[in-house]
């Protein structure tokens, strides 16, 4: 997955931008649980908030559908390029055996968050 576009495509995403940001900081996640910690603890000029395409994190329905999108499309997805590994059992995500591909742009978004528009991390 050393790909530029197979990068920028597992990027081009809210939730799995979360999902590989969290995993920079830990080695596993639990799902959708560390999501909706993480988009709680955004500041108030965050995406969790501002961004038409922000995370939902206040109705049971809401909750419901970024369980179907993250288990049906975006887990799935970065399952299949190697960047996580997907416990179905545990509702775990951890670093999969190409993360290291992935985890300097991260870094490099994440240091350079204020040149990014707010809805990128």
């Amino acid at each position: 997955m050393k790909q530029t576009s197979a990068c920028l495509d597992l990027l081009a995403d809210d939730h799995r931008r979360d999902i590989l940001f969290l995993l920079c900081d830990t080695k596993s996640v639990q799902i959708p649980d560390g999501l909706l910690r993480r988009n709680q603890a955004q500041p108030a000029n965050s995406h969790s908030q501002s961004s038409p395409n922000s995370h939902p994190r206040s109705t049971e329905q809401d909750l419901s559908q970024l369980e179907v999108q993250l288990h049906h499309t975006h887990l799935p997805k970065l399952e299949s390029e190697g960047v996580i590994e997907w416990d179905q059992e545990t509702q775990t995500v951890s670093r999969g055996p190409n993360f290291d591909d992935l985890e300097p742009v991260l870094r490099l978004f994440a240091a350079n968050q204020d040149r990014f528009p707010d809805d990128l991390l």
